[in-house]
């Protein structure tokens, strides 16, 4: 666990706040995202990861993002147009780049959609059995 990230809390709390003043929306890609879905499988696999993320750190993945988020990040980067920095009509579907969700999950995300980074059975009977590894 990384003690850095108790700094997040109150951010975190605030968000959570926020999320449970707000409806439920009907359709979350309805509107939301101008780029198609992401290969079925690539989606699967990111969440896959995200989880393991936030259970490296403690943080229920519930409380960071959801597959459909994961899945607008992966269609993000998909995108031969995409910037570094999204534009400000996708800033709000893309929360896993920002803030404490992009430092928790964002950018090892994109380390391993990029190839930098793997994941791996470390101990198949372990309560944890995947860890992250370097593939440079």
């Amino acid at each position: 666990h990384f003690p850095g990230f108790q700094k997040f809390i109150p951010e975190i709390a605030d968000a959570i706040e926020l999320g449970l003043s707000k409806p439920i929306p009907a359709s979350p890609w309805v509107g939301t995202m101008k780029r198609p879905r992401p290969p079925a499988l690539l989606q699967q696999f990111l969440t896959a990861a995200m989880s393991y993320l936030c259970r490296t750190h403690g943080i229920a993945p519930a409380i960071v993002g959801t597959s459909d988020d994961v899945g607008r990040l992966a269609s993000y980067w998909l995108d031969p147009t995409t910037t570094p920095e999204p534009a400000e009509d996708e800033e709000e579907s893309l929360i896993l780049l920002e803030g404490w969700r992009g430092e928790l999950v964002g950018k090892p995300l994109y380390e391993i959609f990029s190839g930098k980074k793997g994941m791996r059975v470390q101990d198949p009977l372990d309560e944890m059995p995947l860890s992250l590894c370097d593939l440079d």
